[in-house]
């Protein structure tokens, strides 16, 4: 009598000789970037009046011409600088459950807390909604 052959299904084209688990594995956890699209998307349909800049930490040769980058704004900076009428404002630094904080992004969590400015790091939806609520009751 044989073994039975197992036949394994790939599941992408990068995991050759993956088995499927009854559909488990095919569920992506969120990345930083569907996160803060995810944000971005509640903000432009539930906070208009809500002023949302997103710095960027790009090297001046991925610029396009004519825009620099500030250098005190190089490392740490939050993916999400909310600006609330009244004078609030809010960083959001956007991580998943798996990414680590640099040393950059702990000082200037640092700094901003030292001068009254919340600074929260999220790790889903979830957590961004609850902190978007604390400062703007409207969400």
């Amino acid at each position: 009598m044989t073994a039975p052959r197992i036949l394994s299904t790939r599941v992408g084209a990068g995991s050759p000789g993956r088995r499927r688990s009854f559909g488990l594995d095919t569920m992506q956890p969120a990345n930083a970037a569907t996160i803060e699209a995810e944000v971005l998307r509640i903000l432009a349909a539930e906070a208009p009046h809500v002023l949302t800049i997103r710095p960027s930490t790009q090297p001046d040769r991925a610029r396009p011409a004519g825009h620099r980058a500030v250098p005190a704004f190089v490392g740490g900076t939050p993916d999400l600088l909310l600006l609330f009428p009244g004078g609030q404002s809010l960083c959001l630094k956007i991580r998943t459950q798996a990414e680590r904080l640099s040393h950059d992004h702990v000082a200037f969590g640092h700094l901003c807390r030292h001068r009254d400015i919340p600074y929260v790091v999220v790790r889903s939806v979830a957590e961004a909604r609850r902190a978007l609520g604390q400062v703007d009751q409207t969400l």
